[in-house]
């Protein structure tokens, strides 16, 4: 095979290999930041930097994308919340969202590792809906699950559903039992 298809579950660690070979390969060609920006600050296909100073991230995006370029990479789809850095570089490689905010759009939140990223605060975020309340146990387990919660934010409303969901596997309670009136009701609350 000549290529890797995004989305197989191989594909975290051949892009994880790929990129740190890019940058063993091609990165003495560059300066030791942006080698190590390479092999370090890549998530998959999300890289991820926190700067101080304004012009050191800018070359730093600059060079990376080149030093990425070598290997084959093509990065895109920019966000920051520094507008400095942003209009430095071309308007095509801005994502969706870093164009709605620069166009005024009252939408302009992003995902940075599967995390809500609001570009105008510059704040994260985690998005969670109950759309219904859990009818079963399955469903319940099916709900807790659902909510992508990795810096842990939600840990202090989600302990509680686990607690439900222990005292239900206590009580033996079966997958598809309809669950009592007290039991949504401290799911509700």
């Amino acid at each position: 095979m000549a290529f890797h298809l995004f989305g197989a579950c191989s594909f975290p660690s051949i892009a994880n290999f790929m990129l740190k070979q890019t940058a063993s390969d091609f990165g003495n060609e560059f300066s030791e930041e942006a080698q190590f920006t390479v092999a370090n600050n890549f998530y998959v296909d999300d890289y991820l930097r926190a700067e101080d100073r304004k012009d050191a991230l800018l070359v730093n995006l600059l060079e990376v994308k080149e030093l990425c370029e070598k290997g084959g990479f093509t990065l895109t789809k920019f966000s920051s919340p520094c507008v400095e850095v942003m209009s430095s570089i071309l308007r095509e490689w801005y994502s969706r969202s870093t164009l709605e905010l620069i166009d005024g759009s009252e939408s302009h939140k992003t995902k940075a590792l599967g995390v809500q990223w609001d570009l105008a605060t510059d704040e994260l975020g985690v998005r969670a809906e109950l759309v219904s309340v859990p009818r079963t146990k399955q469903d319940l387990l099916s709900a807790i699950d659902s909510i992508y919660d990795p810096l842990g934010i939600l840990a202090p409303v989600l302990i509680e559903g686990k607690v439900i969901m222990q005292d239900l596997c206590q009580l033996k309670i079966t997958w598809d039992m309809e669950l009592d009136s007290d039991t949504t009701d401290r799911i509700k609350a």
